[in-house]
């Protein structure tokens, strides 16, 4: 594991360097965060996002890597999780941390609502009361293990995506890396989603335009700056080359000429 560490400013570079290079080849990554936010909006395929949205940010990922070594991203490199042999298993595991934290939000929800609603029912106004209190107890218990997923799974996308790393010990790796410059991380991204945030009240009143345009520069920043970051923290990584072919056995000298009569 790398032991680089970073600065507070060095977060920022890896948002704006995400957009700067989004910029370069637009049309390619407005259609593939297009793609990314449509899938997560539509009901029943969100769900889906859940277990296969780190494997398309490895997509991102790669294409970011092609684009910024100066090979063209493709709009068909946000799937290429799925093109490359024992890829997509290992990118699929990494949605392992969010399962998990979405399965202990839904019980915590349910078991909070249903004994409110209980409560409710019974005529008991402070266990209603107390049911919401517990809910948004429970809720703000959820924040911690939230950034400990997100800890776990920034850095270990692109470590699984371009370095072939097995995707426990990248998490495990991606964690400790945030865990020594908590920090820089925190205030950084804090910076960077209260800067979302504001956009997000400027545009966010549009109706469904609003929704979209925000979905679509989540993805377009989001998945890139992982490249980023990767970059600054292992170095530059190069796609894997197919093993040469072994040379052709030369032919054997041709006989010396018989002598002349």
């Amino acid at each position: 594991m790398s032991s680089r560490k970073f600065e507070i400013g060095d977060v920022f570079n890896w948002f704006t360097s995400a957009i700067q290079l989004a910029m370069k080849n637009p049309g390619v990554f407005i259609v593939m965060a297009l793609i990314y936010a449509v899938i997560s909006a539509v009901p029943l395929l969100n769900l889906a996002m859940i277990v296969v949205g780190p494997a398309l940010q490895g997509g991102f990922v790669w294409a970011a890597r092609e684009e910024e070594q100066g090979r063209k991203a493709d709009i068909s490199h946000l799937f290429i999780a799925f093109q490359q042999p024992g890829k997509a298993g290992p990118m699929i595991t990494l949605c392992l941390p969010t399962v998990g934290l979405a399965l202990v939000a839904g019980v915590i929800v349910a078991v909070m609502i249903g004994g409110a609603l209980f409560a409710a029912a019974s005529g008991s106004s402070s266990g209603a009361g107390l049911g919401f209190a517990g809910m948004a107890i429970g809720g703000l218990l959820l924040i911690p293990a939230a950034i400990a997923v997100a800890f776990m799974v920034y850095f270990a996308v692109p470590r699984v995506m371009l370095d072939n790393v097995a995707p426990f010990d990248a998490m495990k790796e991606s964690f400790a890396i945030c865990m020594a410059n908590l920090v820089s991380v925190v205030v950084g991204f804090l910076c960077v989603g209260i800067a979302f945030f504001v956009v997000a009240i400027v545009i966010g009143w549009i109706p469904l335009l609003g929704a979209l345009a925000l979905g679509i520069l989540g993805a377009l920043i989001g998945g890139p700056s992982m490249y980023f970051a990767h970059r600054q923290v292992f170095g530059s990584s190069e796609p894997a080359q197919p093993p040469m072919a072994p040379p052709a056995p030369m032919d054997p000298p041709a006989p010396p000429a018989p002598p002349a009569a």
